[in-house]
């Protein structure tokens, strides 16, 4: 049954959160071994969200639609915008409107495709919550077989194997990231590896900006401090 873990890897998000789960999971595996009827509190939250967790993701769906019809209103009216300033430029022979036209023109083409790449990012994430959506009835299936205390505890084991393999990538930040960061930094990820990382933050103002990356053994240094090294200030503040 893989639908409960795909749910814990998007929840899942950082390497505090899943170490936190893990000593959870173990809270678990001892009150059963011990035939306590009680379930620790987190384990019995998340089987009690299953229950519901298609209305959860119906209502995320619902508001992800309503965002795309908003940015696909925002698309058509910069390509309005754009075809009403070619016009303009047919009809003008005036030489500083024309240069203002066109310098408008390409600021409006900018955010035209910006708002496409917004468009095809969010096409995605649609996609998955989709997915998600499907599994929706396996999961409360699923939480109904966890109910009995031996299915329970043999999907603790399973759990506590699968989270242990997810990849885990490390990032130093200037500053704590709020909770819609982490999340942002995540999809990024995956829209560009294809896979959902866990991420290990740590912070150091010192690097004031950008971010320092490591995985497997690989580092990259993509702080602003590390970009300002290049930088001679006292003679980029003497130019004129």
């Amino acid at each position: 049954m893989m639908s409960l873990f795909k749910e814990l890897e998007h929840s899942i998000k950082t390497e505090k959160e899943l170490d936190s789960f893990l000593k959870e999971l173990s809270l678990a595996k001892e009150s059963l071994f011990r035939n306590e009827e009680e379930v620790p509190e987190k384990i019995r939250e998340i089987l009690d969200g299953l229950k519901n967790k298609g209305e959860e993701l119906s209502r995320e769906k619902e508001r992800m639609e309503e965002e795309y019809k908003r940015k696909i209103e925002e698309e058509g009216n910069l390509m309005r915008k754009k075809s009403e300033i070619g016009r303009r430029l047919i009809e003008t022979s005036d030489s500083m409107e024309r240069d203002s036209l066109r310098k408008e023109r390409e600021s409006v083409e900018e955010k035209r495709q910006t708002k496409e790449k917004e468009l095809r990012f969010l096409e995605s994430k649609m996609a998955d919550l989709e997915d998600r959506i499907k599994e929706a009835g396996s999961l409360k299936e699923e939480s109904h077989f966890l109910d009995k205390k031996e299915n329970l505890l043999q999907k603790i084991k399973e759990m506590e194997e699968r989270l242990l393999s997810l990849p885990v990538i490390s990032l130093k930040l200037a500053f704590e990231p709020k909770e819609e960061t982490i999340i942002k930094i995540r999809e990024w990820l995956k829209e560009n590896t294809g896979k959902l990382f866990i991420l290990n933050i740590t912070v150091d103002p010192e690097i004031f900006g950008g971010a320092v990356i490591e995985y497997e053994g690989k580092w990259a240094n993509l702080s602003l401090a590390e970009k300002m090294k290049g930088i001679n200030l006292e003679k980029f503040l003497d130019e004129k």
